[in-house]
């Protein structure tokens, strides 16, 4: 009897892992197709193919545009739960704003969109803690679509300036 609790428990365990996995993207990554040009987080970003790639579940996900091995932008996103799988990767474009602007990523066998959000929710900042000294490498502002993202040059200076 007390076996078969176990048991039971167990599998609803595993049941929860799995689908909490398959919403949050397991993998966290997906591509991006741009036929035309338009900006993500502010920043334009020329017609190609990109992969984006993103931490965190639910309202608070960070989303990397990369091309290749480069981050192209940063952006804040939320991972939403739709209710049929996609079946083919679409990229939404809002193009009634001045440039056109990517709001929506859905990818084709998914049942999760990423949906950018136009402006950052608070302020903060992003600190690569993986480096030897913790490094600043991005600053965002509350409210704005813009952030300030900080090349190797511009990382050297602030540590040598706050040495």
């Amino acid at each position: 009897m007390k076996w078969n609790h176990v048991a039971k428990s167990l599998v609803l365990a595993l049941a929860v892992m799995v689908a909490t996995s398959a919403f949050a993207g397991s993998s966290s990554k997906g591509s991006l197709h741009l036929s035309d040009a338009a900006q993500v987080n502010g920043q334009a970003i020329p017609a190609g193919d990109y992969q984006l790639r993103w931490e965190g579940t639910g309202e608070n996900v960070e989303v990397s545009v990369m091309q290749g091995k480069k981050v192209v932008t940063k952006t804040a996103a939320k991972l939403v739960e739709v209710k049929d799988k996609f079946d083919r990767d679409a990229t939404v474009v809002d193009r009634g704003a001045a440039t056109p602007t990517v709001t929506e990523v859905r990818f084709a066998g998914k049942k999760y969109a990423v949906e950018v959000k136009d402006k950052f929710d608070r302020d903060a900042t992003v600190v690569d803690r993986g480096a030897a000294t913790p490094t600043v490498t991005e600053v965002r502002f509350a409210g704005k679509k813009y952030a300030l993202i900080l090349s190797g040059a511009e990382k050297a200076a602030m540590g040598e300036s706050t040495r």
